[in-house]
């Protein structure tokens, strides 16, 4: 069996985008960085280092 990600639109990019940008801001942490098939937030927190939002996630990547 072969797995097959669907590649997000555009208007779900920009609006996960917003999301995780409220998301950070509301908590203080670094601003999300784009990584393949999402985003990535650094929180540094103990046992949380980094949140990944990932709408079109590859599971490849």
């Amino acid at each position: 069996m072969t797995h097959s990600a669907a590649v997000p639109d555009t208007a779900l990019l920009s609006a996960v985008h917003a999301w995780a940008d409220g998301w950070t801001r509301a908590r203080g942490t670094d601003a999300p960085q784009a990584v393949p098939g999402g985003f990535r937030i650094g929180v540094r927190r103990p046992g949380h280092l980094a949140r990944h939002v990932l709408p079109g996630a590859d599971p490849a990547s």
